[in-house]
């Protein structure tokens, strides 16, 4: 396929994203709905132009083809929301990414809250984004220093509070022991994140090349130890240890 040709098909798939974008955006009949944008809708809406007949894609031609018996039926559609419902769904979105950026340790910032949105849609859950990082489908920007003690403080803020207005004498008693566990975790991660940086550094002057993408934290949990060997002499224990922790 010669240069030109590419170039022109890509034009063709560029219209035809940009149309298929403008149609799942409009509203068709009385309670509003859009078109859910998945491939099955794409599939079978633009199924139907007869390009034999000078057809092209546009929204103008959509709305003259589902009006048509029998069509409607056959999309999956979804309700247009409110301005109010829309502000509020916003609003939940960024209060679970709040959670799962101090879980996860990911910075709290627009670029990762948008990313993460338009992966895995609105009203995704804590689970979603772990499993979406694990999987390697989102890569996400770290939390700086500056964001990992903010985290702390509101946990160290939040357990305060909790435990002098709200626990019972036994969770006062668990508080107490699983305070001490977390002291030990602490110590500990700490620790493996020191021993970390110390391999980073004794393997600068190797100049290891990144990890790439398609070997994700879950990918190395189910490797085998041979196959982590040889990705660590390729890419560097440190770059592979990184990875696991969901770290690069």
């Amino acid at each position: 396929m010669s240069n030109e040709q590419e170039l022109m098909d890509q034009r063709v798939q560029d219209r035809e994203d940009f149309v298929w974008a403008m149609i799942c955006k409009t509203p068709i009949g009385v309670p509003a709905r859009t078109v859910s944008d998945n491939i099955a809708n794409r599939c079978l809406i633009f199924g139907w132009l007869h390009e034999d007949q000078g057809e092209i894609p546009s929204v103008t031609w959509f709305k003259k083809i589902i009006s048509e018996p029998g069509l409607k039926e056959q999309v999956a559609w979804q309700r247009v929301l409110t301005q109010r419902e829309t502000a509020r769904q916003l609003e939940k979105d960024r209060e679970t990414f709040a959670k799962a950026a101090r879980n996860f340790r990911i910075s709290e910032n627009e670029a990762n809250f948008g990313l993460i949105r338009s992966i895995l849609g609105e009203n995704f859950s804590l689970y979603q984004v772990q499993q979406a990082i694990d999987s390697g489908a989102i890569q996400l920007s770290a939390a700086s220093q500056e964001e990992l003690e903010a985290y702390r403080r509101e946990a160290v803020e939040e357990r305060r509070d909790f435990l002098v207005n709200t626990a019972s004498l036994d969770q006062l008693k668990a508080a107490v022991r699983q305070e001490a566990a977390d002291s030990r975790a602490v110590i500990k991660q700490q620790e493996a994140d020191e021993a970390l940086q110390s391999t980073f550094q004794r393997e600068a002057h190797r100049n290891f090349q990144p990890l790439p993408g398609e070997i994700t934290s879950a990918l190395i949990k189910q490797a085998t130890p041979e196959q982590i060997k040889l990705w660590m002499r390729k890419w560097g224990s440190a770059n592979v240890t990184a990875r696991l922790r969901g770290l690069a």
